[in-house]
């Protein structure tokens, strides 16, 4: 996410949605390839509700202003490891990340 959704109007909320994928990507395609970079990172295990995600990232953020981390510039990251539709919603797990410069 570039933008937090529970501060900016859903129309202007930006995100990308990724899945790894090595073949080509097909000319016309709205598809567009990016490269995540490596490298250290704080990183967060959520377990349950997707909806609290952000809640999260704010004490993530909130333990890296405390440990004094520098951050990279970079968007977090939210690798959900399940699907809300099929997954009870108890069971549902996600990690949580933020690049340390």
């Amino acid at each position: 996410p570039y933008d937090d959704p529970q501060s900016c109007p859903p129309a202007d909320c930006r995100f990308d949605c990724a899945i790894a994928y090595a073949g080509e990507v097909p000319s016309g395609s709205e598809l567009t390839l990016i490269d995540v970079a490596g490298g250290s990172a704080l990183r967060m295990t959520l377990a349950g509700d997707y909806d609290r995600a952000h809640d999260a990232l704010d004490s993530l953020y909130s333990l890296a202003v405390e440990l004094d981390l520098s951050l990279a510039q970079a968007p977090p990251l939210f690798h959900y490891h399940h699907d809300p539709e099929v997954v009870p919603q108890d069971d549902l797990r996600a990690d949580l990340y933020l690049a340390l410069a």
